[in-house]
């Protein structure tokens, strides 16, 4: 299947919501008020007279607060001047960057996604389509649990309102999406299977397959059979996991969907974890060879090595920085050792191939 890395907007990555202080509250009138000028002689045709306006909203936009309120207040006129091209882009553009600098508490806010998610499941599609912009700018990944939780819903209508603004998230979704796909309630994982057939991501391939091939729902691996992944389950881990690995343009992990946290699944609920962002990636691959290594594929283990052992390496940076990951450090070594001598000889051999310095000095050490 083409592989499409969609993203509800991606130019609005990291974007939040903010209160916005008193102190901002003139120059948001005025940023606002000049925008409209601009927008009304842009509809008018007056392209000169619209670009004064707007070049003058930059001058009235002096921070990240009062540019996240004009995109809130006006997001269909930005995203018109989005696609308008040239200067109009280029005006667009700077209140979305303008707007970009956000904290980690505000994108993170469980309690605001909760109550903004709400307006996902309205009865007019107008405020539902709002809600869904509005929780991808606001959220990104963080987005997904309220919806998620929809999934068990016993009303048809809410779960399948909940796919599409789960599916309208883009590449957001897909990580939240994997982990729901685990779900005991076998709607959540119906519901998750959906979503990864809307978004089209071939990061989903490997687990679809492996629904298709081992759910214990039949209603489940019928649908997952009908997408058109025709590789098998174990072949299609093995591969994601390289791809991960080494970090594959377009079906690895890119640094702007990488907020340093794993999901969880229990029933409906959807949580997040930390690790640090430098270890995403080989999280993600560990989970593929695992899964791989219990389908049967043969180097599964020794590819597994490669990934304690690059996370050994970075995990003893971080600690050399005086970072607190002694405990994680340890477990990591401790889990490639009880790999067999033989895989872990081979990883040694695969990592000097990928030109995979640290990682091959792990190994050695764990041979010695």
């Amino acid at each position: 299947m083409t592989h499409i890395r969609t993203k509800a907007l991606g130019l609005l990555i990291g974007l939040a919501a903010i209160l916005t202080p008193a102190s901002s509250l003139f120059a948001q009138e005025d940023a606002q008020s000049r925008f409209d000028q601009g927008m009304a002689a842009y509809h008018a045709g007056d392209h000169e007279t619209a670009l004064g306006h707007f070049r003058s909203v930059v001058s009235a936009m002096p921070d990240s607060v009062v540019a996240v309120e004009l995109l809130h207040s006006s997001q269909d006129g930005i995203l018109e001047l989005l696609v308008a091209g040239g200067e109009f882009e280029t005006f667009a553009r700077e209140v979305l960057a303008t707007a970009a600098t956000m904290t980690n508490d505000v994108i993170r806010d469980s309690a605001a996604a909760e109550a903004d998610a709400k307006g996902c499941f309205a009865e007019s599609y107008e405020t539902r389509a709002r809600a869904i912009f509005a929780l991808s700018s606001k959220y990104g990944p963080f987005a997904a649990p309220p919806l998620v939780a929809k999934l068990a819903s016993p009303s048809e209508e809410i779960r399948l309102q909940a796919v599409y603004a789960l599916s309208r998230l883009g590449t957001e979704a897909v990580l939240p999406t994997l982990a729901a796909s685990h779900s005991s309630h076998v709607e959540v994982r119906m519901g998750a299977l959906m979503v990864m057939a809307e978004i089209k991501d071939g990061r989903v391939a490997a687990r679809v397959a492996d629904m298709a091939e081992n759910d214990t729902d039949g209603a489940v691996r019928s649908i997952a059979g009908q997408l058109g992944y025709t590789e098998r389950a174990v072949d299609l881990h093995y591969a994601q996991a390289w791809n991960y690995i080494l970090a594959d343009e377009m079906l690895g992990l890119s640094p702007a969907e990488n907020y340093g946290v794993l999901w969880s699944i229990d029933s409906s609920r959807l949580q997040s974890y930390s690790v640090p962002t430098s270890a995403m990636a080989l999280e993600l691959a560990k989970y593929h060879l695992i899964r791989a290594d219990e389908l049967g594929h043969p180097k599964a283990m020794s590819s597994l090595a490669v990934v304690y052992a690059n996370e050994a390496a970075l995990l003893q940076g971080l600690v050399n920085d005086g970072q607190d990951y002694q405990e994680v450090l340890a477990a990591q070594r401790n889990a490639a050792l009880t790999i067999s001598g033989a895989d872990r000889d081979i990883a040694m051999q695969g990592a000097l191939q990928h030109g995979m310095q640290a990682a091959s000095i792990e190994l050695a050490s764990m041979l010695g």
